[in-house]
C-alpha cells in the first residue's frame, strides 16, 4: 500500500506554507519598499520646484501712532475744557494754617487749606471740598512739599477741574484721625468756608498710611 503524504503545514491565513509568497493580500507592502520610502520622499522634494505664484504683499496695518501722524496738526481738534476757569486776574491760589482742639486728643488737630484763586467769588453755591490725609512719617506740610496746591492751580486756570478748596489734616501717632476728621474738622470747614455741605462735593484721598485712612473714613 502506497503510504500517504503529511499534510501541509498550514499558516494562520488557512494557505499552505509553500504558498506564502502568492498569499498576500493586494497592496501589501514589502518592508524593503518601507525601507525605502524616506529616500523617496527625499528624491521628491529635491526635485525641481513647482511654479508657484509668490504671495501678495499684505498692505500694513496701522497702529494709532502710525494714524495719529496722518494728520495734519491743524485737523487735530484742541482739547476744551471741562469746566470755566475763574474770571478774575488770580493766578494763584492760596494755603491757610490752622488748629483746632478735638475731644478725643488733647493735641490740637493742625491742617492746611488750600484756596483757590477767586475763592471769594465762589458765590452761595459753594464750592467742592478735597480731603488729602499724608502718608506715615510725615506731616500735612507733605502736600506742600509735592507741589499740590501748584498743580491745583494749573489745572484749575486750564479749566481740567472745577475750584475746589483742598483740606490737608495732620495725623499723629496716637490720634483717632478718623473721629478728628468726621466731628471736628468736617464742621468746623464747612462753617468757615465757602464750602458745599453736602456728601456728593466731598472727596478723600491720601498716600500710604492716609490712602488706609481715606479708605476706611470715605465722605
Amino acid at each position: 500500500m502506497t503510504p500517504m503524504p503529511p499534510p501541509p503545514t498550514l499558516r494562520a491565513t488557512g494557505a499552505p506554507a509553500d504558498q506564502r509568497s502568492s498569499a498576500r493580500p493586494a497592496g501589501f507592502l514589502s518592508t524593503t519598499w518601507l525601507r525605502n520610502l524616506p529616500l523617496l520622499l527625499l528624491a521628491t522634494a529635491c526635485a525641481a520646484p513647482a511654479t508657484v505664484p509668490p504671495p501678495a504683499p499684505r498692505a500694513p496695518i496701522p497702529t494709532p501712532a502710525g494714524i495719529l501722524s496722518e494728520i495734519e496738526p491743524a485737523a487735530r481738534p484742541s482739547p476744551k475744557p471741562i469746566h470755566t476757569p475763574p474770571a478774575c486776574s488770580e493766578t494763584t491760589g492760596n494755603i491757610e494754617q490752622g488748629a483746632l482742639d478735638i475731644r478725643s486728643d488733647p493735641r490740637p488737630l493742625e491742617y492746611r487749606i488750600y484756596l483757590p484763586p477767586c475763592v471769594e467769588e465762589s458765590g452761595s453755591e459753594g464750592l467742592p471740598t478735597l480731603y488729602l490725609l499724608h502718608g506715615l512719617g510725615a506731616s500735612d506740610a507733605q502736600w506742600d512739599e509735592l507741589g499740590t496746591d501748584e498743580a491745583a492751580d494749573a489745572l484749575i486756570l486750564s479749566g481740567a477741574i472745577p475750584p475746589m478748596l483742598m483740606v490737608m489734616p495732620r495725623d499723629r501717632s496716637g490720634m483717632d484721625l478718623e473721629t478728628a476728621l468726621v466731628e471736628a474738622l468736617l464742621p468746623h470747614v464747612e462753617a468757615s468756608y465757602p464750602a458745599r455741605a453736602e456728601r456728593g462735593s466731598r472727596a478723600i484721598g491720601g498716600l500710604s498710611r492716609g490712602a488706609a485712612w481715606a479708605f476706611r473714613i470715605g465722605l
